[in-house]
């Protein structure tokens, strides 16, 4: 939403619907550094509003991979050539593959950790202190 209110805010000063979008893209992403950092200076980053802060501003930065992947499609010039759509595709399979690997290996790993481990370590108590 906040793409799409920035793009329109762009259009009145005369730029193009794809220089809009790249920079609703842009000024969309909020800054997880100085978020997490604020919060966890106050002792907040363990209650609940700062999880669900933590949970939006990490969806936020995944939300650029597939951005990114469609920046090619946003190249053309009005000459439409397959390496623009070739890049764009190959961008998704990457982005589909990742996900793939995320929930074939990562998942079962974590899981496996998780009881080798037990309950003896969790975030709030890492193992390593």
């Amino acid at each position: 939403m906040t793409t799409l209110a920035l793009l329109a805010a762009c259009l009145p000063f005369g730029l193009g619907w794809r220089e809009a979008l790249v920079i609703g893209f842009g000024l969309a992403m909020s800054s997880t550094a100085l978020v997490i950092s604020s919060l966890a200076e106050r002792g907040q980053l363990a209650e609940r509003h700062g999880r669900d802060a933590f949970a939006v501003l990490l969806f936020q930065d995944l939300s650029v991979i597939p951005m990114l992947a469609l920046l090619p499609l946003l190249a053309s010039n009005g000459v439409h050539t397959g390496g623009n759509w070739m890049a764009a595709l190959k961008g998704v399979a990457v982005i589909v593959a990742v996900i793939a690997g995320s929930r074939l290996v990562v998942r079962p790993l974590l899981k496996r950790a998780r009881a080798t481990v037990g309950a003896r370590c969790s975030l709030r108590r890492p193992c390593c202190s």
